[in-house]
């Protein structure tokens, strides 16, 4: 894993958005790693699969991208990658044929579950150290983030 270097500025928050950008960078780096070596996995198609799971087993295209925040065209590929490896189904909406659902299979269902046991020691390892109480603020400061990332890509 590469080395993150500190960031040695006097602007406390140029400091922290950089710790930040890095910090994210490393921990979607380990997991994919972690990830790989249990299942031949990548982070990106356990969380669709993960959010599928938590959905019912359908969500459309526009949903997952959602989920997974990526543009639509990368979740197109990654759907097509895993209805080749059977993880997934597509179907057009019922109610409206311009959407795809997008289902998952029991394979897919299957191998949710044994990331989910990798995912949750990804967690443990990664979170260690930090308490309820310190996981709430840092819960509460990222929603303020997201939020805030939310508003600027909307304007």
């Amino acid at each position: 894993m590469s080395r993150i270097i500190e960031i040695n500025h006097e602007d406390t928050v140029l400091r922290t958005f950089m710790l930040f950008i890095q910090t994210a960078r490393a921990v979607d780096k380990y997991s994919d790693s972690r990830f790989f070596q249990a299942l031949h996995l990548y982070t990106a198609k356990y969380i669709a699969l993960k959010a599928l799971s938590l959905s019912g087993g359908t969500l459309t295209h526009s949903d997952l991208a959602t989920w997974t925040g990526t543009e639509q065209n990368n979740i197109t590929a990654l759907v097509e990658r895993m209805k080749k490896e059977g993880l997934v189904t597509t179907a057009r909406s019922e109610d409206d044929k311009r959407f795809v659902k997008v289902s998952l299979t029991e394979k897919g269902s299957d191998l949710v579950g044994q990331a989910n046991t990798v995912g949750r020691a990804i967690m443990n390892e990664l979170m260690s150290g930090i308490g309820k109480r310190d996981a709430a603020q840092l819960e509460r400061l990222l929603r303020v983030l997201r939020k805030n990332t939310e508003k600027l890509q909307q304007a």
